[in-house]
């Protein structure tokens, strides 16, 4: 059990918020950018308490791209009668 916490649950934190963030993405809800941005504190936390200046320095990057991310978000224009979007862009229906 101390294995599993070794980080202060940082590492599970970050795992738990990417998984979150990539699936609301997914979804194209802009939301996920924000869950992408605190995976990355989640994640550069981590790095610290590991010592790994390089996943320190990719987390910085991609709360960057999350910031970049949310920035540029322009919801697709909906066609009348259309429940995906323009041009089948919405979300995948299943």
């Amino acid at each position: 059990m101390d294995d599993l916490l070794r980080y202060n649950g940082a590492d599970w934190t970050g795992f738990v918020l990417t998984l979150l963030s990539l699936h609301m993405l997914g979804d194209q809800k802009r939301a996920g950018f924000v869950l992408g941005a605190v995976a990355c504190v989640a994640w550069a936390a981590f790095s610290v308490q590991a010592g790994s200046t390089a996943t320190l320095i990719a987390n910085i990057a991609f709360l960057g791209l999350n910031v970049r991310g949310w920035a540029k978000w322009r919801p697709v224009p909906r066609a009348p009668g259309d429940a995906e979007g323009a041009g089948g862009q919405g979300p995948a229906q299943e």
